[in-house]
């Protein structure tokens, strides 16, 4: 008889691996995965049980990684995770993974790398095949319905026919990235002063006649120009001045900023900054908003002080939260799945709520005449001076001040009734005591549940936060942060690589010598920024030995792709000789 409870569990266990997968979504305090959580997919969340059922069952992992304002997210979503035949695909022949990239940054970035080795670009949806054993097999972005069913049809009979194979060429990828990436890291060096040198490694990608980096879409890259504007103040150089001063004006004067309700857009799509991706990320908005405070003191230009400050209050009003956190971001699409529909007004619209007089000065100033640009309707955009659209119109400026603030009161009423969706959970950048618990730090929390895995991103950038509120006066703030820099170091930082998390299940393509300033600030940089500015810290022999051989490494190594390492020039700047 006493053999009869282990019989029964070893029959449960077997019931347990035979019994097929559901989708576990339903419900999440994620509001990303929340919304697959009715797919046909039997989405699965990340976590060890995932590749443990892979090998049990013999299939492959299909992770799809993306995030709740990602436009093409929501397509995807629509065209293949609902389709009936897809999914059928997905669940009989793959453990499919939905993944929120919020919650899961370094699993994301992993990813991302991978893609990016493998393709040449990545981006969202990022869609990733993974051996039971963790490797990466094949990424990619969005594909359409079709493109993306006979990609699984294929995989599935190369899989079946020729498992060890395929086995073996993952690993064999993976090792071959390792030494690529390794080659990669055997730079040249950052010679003389690291201003000046980020100056000349900016000078290829500058735009001078549009303002920005590259010549395709335009993302703000606060972290680098806000290096920028450092070696500006330290050199005074009147053509970098003027670079700086030209892509400030094209990021607030043109399609990035929302001239009616305020606060950044995330990119815009095309050179000339006119045509938006309608998602605003709360990360974007605070680094633009230092960024542009920065600029009005460095570049004596008191306007960027009053963008800055209308940013932080955007912030303030539409984005906090009300217990000491912020909402994450706003989607680029309403609750019926129209992209921009929220900002954009058709001439209809424009007819019905504004009078002849408003109507002529909103068509003026914020360019609303000719042919929509956008599926919706126009977007507002103020291009010219009041001055000069006071002149056009023949109207006194105050005449035009009025029309054009009752104009405006009018569209933010009519647009206060439409409905966009908000990803509400909380994340750390964003600090607040929801995050420091147990000893440690949570990655994202809702509704008091933690939720994601804490890297380095997080260390870093709530530290920072922490103590630079500490720095105006709230000198509790700072009490957390020699703790939470020294875990960071500890956590992140193994012998002279850097890694954005502790572990993972997924093999590593291997630790970087730094980590890049992104859309987020490098968590490398700020943490050994934090490192050699908090007082207690800064007597650390050992930390401070630590600090030294990283930077040492990185001017060694890092000359050629300082751009991408922006945030290392001031510190390398700094070094004492």
């Amino acid at each position: 008889m006493r053999r009869l409870p282990a019989l029964l569990l070893l029959v449960w266990q077997c019931a347990a691996a035979a019994a097929p997968a559901t989708n576990q979504l339903a419900g999440h305090p994620s509001p990303y995965l929340a919304m697959h959580g009715t797919d046909p997919v039997a989405w699965q969340l990340w976590r060890p049980a995932v590749l443990e059922r892979a090998r049990r069952e013999g299939k492959l992992v299909f992770v799809s990684s993306g995030y709740f304002s990602c436009h093409w997210c929501h397509v995807m979503q629509r065209e293949s995770y609902r389709d009936p035949d897809i999914a059928a695909r997905l669940n009989a022949h793959f453990v499919a993974v939905k993944v929120d990239r919020e919650l899961e940054p370094a699993l994301d970035a992993r990813l991302i790398e991978f893609v990016e080795l493998t393709r040449g670009r990545a981006g969202w949806p990022l869609n990733v095949f993974l051996t039971p054993e963790g490797y990466p097999l094949l990424g990619f972005t969005y594909l359409p319905p079709k493109r993306f069913a006979a990609l699984l049809d294929e995989l599935q009979q190369r899989w079946r026919s020729g498992r060890e194979s395929l086995t073996a060429l993952a690993r064999q990828g993976v090792e071959e990235l390792r030494a690529r990436k390794t080659r990669m890291d055997a730079g040249v060096p950052v010679e003389g002063d690291a201003l000046r040198a980020l100056v000349e490694a900016s000078r290829d990608l500058r735009d001078d006649l549009a303002g920005g980096f590259g010549q395709q879409t335009r993302f703000p890259m606060a972290p680098q120009l806000s290096a920028l504007l450092d070696a500006q103040a330290a050199s005074g150089d009147e053509a970098l001045a003027d670079f700086l001063v030209l892509t400030l004006d094209q990021m607030a004067g043109r399609g990035l900023r929302d001239h009616l309700g305020e606060g950044f857009f995330r990119y815009t799509t095309d050179p000339d900054w006119l045509v938006p991706h309608f998602e605003k990320m709360l990360y974007t908005n605070a680094q633009l908003a230092m960024l542009y405070l920065k600029a009005a003191q460095v570049l004596g230009r008191p306007r960027y002080r009053d963008i800055g400050l209308r940013t932080l209050d955007f912030v303030l009003d539409r984005m906090a939260a009300g217990d000491g956190a912020f909402l994450g971001s706003f989607s680029a699409v309403d609750d019926q799945g129209r992209e921009g529909y929220y900002y954009l007004w058709s001439v209809a619209d424009l007819e019905r709520l504004l009078d002849k007089d408003e109507l002529r000065a909103a068509q003026a100033w914020w360019n609303l005449r000719g042919a929509p640009a956008f599926e919706y309707g126009h977007l507002p955009v103020a291009l010219r001076s009041r001055a000069e659209v006071a002149e056009e119109l023949g109207l006194k400026a105050t005449r035009l001040d009025r029309l054009l603030a009752s104009a405006k009161r009018k569209l933010l009423a009519e647009r206060s009734r439409r409905t966009l969706p908000v990803d509400t959970k909380r994340l750390a950048g964003a600090i607040g005591e929801l995050f420091l618990a147990d000893g440690g730090l949570r990655r994202s929390a809702k509704g008091g549940r933690a939720l994601g895995s804490a890297g380095a991103e997080d260390y870093a950038l709530v530290a920072r936060g922490l103590y630079d509120w500490s720095l105006v006066g709230e000198d509790s703030a700072g009490a957390a942060v020699p703790d939470l820099v020294r875990q960071g170091w500890k956590d992140f930082y193994r012998d002279g690589r850097w890694y954005r998390s502790e572990s993972g299940l997924v093999a590593t393509l291997g630790g970087k010598l730094a980590l890049e300033s992104s859309p987020l600030p490098s968590a490398s940089a700020t943490l050994t920024a934090l490192a050699l500015q908090h007082p207690l810290l800064a007597k650390d022999a050992a930390l401070q030995k630590r600090v030294r051989d990283h930077l040492a490494r990185v001017r060694a190594q890092l000359g050629e792709g300082l751009f991408w390492y922006a945030e290392y020039a001031p510190l390398l700047a700094a070094e004492k000789p």
